[in-house]
């Protein structure tokens, strides 16, 4: 008996909602939101979140592959959203999940792209995963987003008579903030051995440029000079910007004893002009002064 009223009731909707779409077909002055969002409609609600503490740690460029969860929740909503899930038990819906916007920079990919939940009034959710890498000139510490997009298809009837459930979609700003790169380099000038008489001074050029991604802070720190050399460097601290070269100076002036060969080695370091506990690996260079009388 409960079957056969089930079955009544059904072919009473089907033939209602038959009515309804050719009643909004024949009437031209009425929208297409009206049309779509007529009284046997369901609405279908698509919510993206992501997990807070995914995206607490910058992403270091290069190295590093993050990996952010993303909860996908849909429900239906509407006065036959009861009946339409049940109705609807052995279907799934579709919901394409899209990157809509992302800096140059930065190489996103989403899986899996498309989910097919099940048509429930209180909701089913479930869980993507977001994977982030950055190139190395992701500008260090400045908060960016990545767009997501989710579509969640219309539902129609056998032979697409009428619409059950209408379409949605939805977008999520992802906020990320990419972490300090170091990389520089040091160029000295064609060979590495120089003629320096005493008491007389010589300049050694070298060259920094800093290839990391945000403004660098360079310390340069002479060693092992011999006893009988006087030194100086100019300059021994300064900032270079991203792709930013720069010559400093060692000087040295022998005593009037000055008769060998020695070497000197000297380090350039660098870190981050702001956030100085990011440093980078020290770069350690040798020449070579002699004066053979």
């Amino acid at each position: 008996m409960k079957k056969s009223l089930t079955f009544v009731f059904s072919i009473f909707v089907i033939l209602l909602l038959m009515c309804t779409n050719v009643y909004a077909l024949d009437n031209e002055n009425r929208t297409d939101e009206l049309k779509s969002n007529n009284l046997f409609t369901c609405n279908s609600l698509l919510y993206i979140d992501y997990n807070q503490s995914d995206i607490l740690e910058p992403i270091m460029p290069l190295d590093e592959i993050r990996l952010i969860r993303l909860n996908v929740s849909y429900s239906i909503t509407g006065i036959f959203s009861n009946f339409y899930s049940k109705l609807l038990r052995s279907k799934k819906e579709e919901i394409e999940l899209t990157i809509a916007e992302s800096p140059d920079w930065c190489e996103v990919t989403i899986t899996p792209h498309t989910i097919y939940p099940e048509f429930t009034v209180g909701g089913i959710t479930s869980e993507v995963i977001l994977y982030i890498s950055l190139s190395a000139d992701a500008p260090a510490f400045e908060m960016d987003t990545i767009t997501i997009k989710g579509i969640a298809k219309e539902k129609r009837s056998f032979l697409n008579i009428f619409k059950l459930i209408d379409s949605t979609e939805v977008e999520v700003d992802i906020p990320f903030v990419p972490d300090y790169l170091p990389n520089y380099s040091v160029e000295l000038p064609e060979g590495s051995s120089f003629e320096t008489p005493p008491q007389n001074l010589t300049t050694i050029p070298f060259e920094i440029t800093n290839h990391g991604n945000a403004i660098t802070s360079f310390h340069v720190e002479v060693d092992d000079v011999p006893t009988d050399v006087d030194y100086m460097v100019s300059p021994e601290d300064f900032l270079l910007d991203v792709d930013e070269s720069m010559k400093t100076y060692l000087i040295v002036v022998p005593n009037s004893d000055f008769n060998q060969t020695e070497s000197i080695n000297f380090t350039i370091t660098g870190k981050h002009y702001i956030y100085t506990e990011k440093t980078g690996e020290s770069i350690i260079s040798n020449i070579t002064i002699f004066y053979d009388s």
